[in-house]
């Protein structure tokens, strides 16, 4: 092979060499609403390529022969993204080795060259999740509404009299002490003598029983006994409709009623 021969190879093959290395571009065109800037800011291979502020209806193009990935935002949204890979991206982009996207509301649109249109590639992350909470937000709501509607009295409160009575029949001089207090009210204490009695009224809320459950430590001579005065798990429907949840102390026991006029031994000191 002579010399000229030899040396048209080398061109050839450095011209396919290059072709095969030819740099290609990334474009990034701004089409998000309400004329919202388009921030950038891209690295490829290493190296920081800088930010980029894109306007409304403006574009601006990368050349890369690398993966180019990008943070990009709008607002309060944000998301990080590879606009270029080569692997990916090297045949199924436009013409002229340049991959044309499209920053739309709901995410990223690559112009293909087979399909010859725009499809959607990517979805802003940060939508998504306003997306969820907009529907849990609204999803417990109906379930506050239908619950409120279908059983209001444990949404919107109901009023119960919680009432205790000395009910001692033995005239005795000593009197009967009572604390009675709930998570978040005390109400202190009472020295009750016979007949006598201490009573409250309390709403019931949505936000849980703790701050309705209400217990009181009486003390008469050497008797000591805590219980629980009012509890909605148990006192909710046995108060009855008059909602009145009554407790008459003897010296035997504790009675309940909900009419003050039949009682029930609940239980001994």
């Amino acid at each position: 092979m002579n010399t000229l021969a030899s040396f048209s190879l080398v061109l050839l093959t450095l011209s396919l060499v290059s072709s095969s290395m030819a740099d290609h571009k990334a474009n990034v065109f701004n089409n998000l609403p309400g004329n919202a800037n388009l921030v950038v800011h891209c690295t490829s291979a290493g190296s920081d390529l800088g930010t980029q502020t894109i306007t409304y209806l403006h574009d601006f193009t990368w050349t890369v022969n690398n993966v180019l990935n990008c943070d990009m935002s709008w607002g309060t949204v944000k998301g990080n993204f590879d606009i270029y890979d080569p692997e990916r991206d090297a045949t199924r982009c436009a013409y002229g080795n340049t991959c044309f996207w499209r920053v739309k509301e709901d995410g990223l649109y690559l112009f293909l060259k087979e399909k010859k249109r725009l499809e959607l590639q990517f979805k802003w992350p940060g939508k998504m999740k306003i997306i969820i909470s907009i529907l849990f937000i609204c999803g417990l709501s109906f379930f506050v509404i239908f619950m409120s509607l279908l059983e209001p009295q444990n949404f919107l409160g109901t009023e119960f009299d919680v009432r205790v009575i000395n009910g001692f029949t033995n005239n005795s001089s000593l009197p009967l002490v009572i604390w009675c207090s709930s998570k978040e009210n005390d109400l202190g204490g009472r020295a009750l003598q016979e007949k006598d009695d201490f009573s409250w009224r309390l709403r019931t809320n949505f936000w849980g029983s703790s701050y309705n459950h209400f217990v009181c430590t009486m003390k008469w001579d050497e008797k000591r006994r805590r219980f629980d005065a009012f509890k909605i798990p148990r006192d909710i429907q046995r108060c009855g409709p008059l909602r009145k949840c009554s407790w008459l102390v003897r010296e035997d026991g504790f009675y309940f009623s909900n009419d003050e006029v039949n009682w029930r031994k609940d239980f001994s000191w």
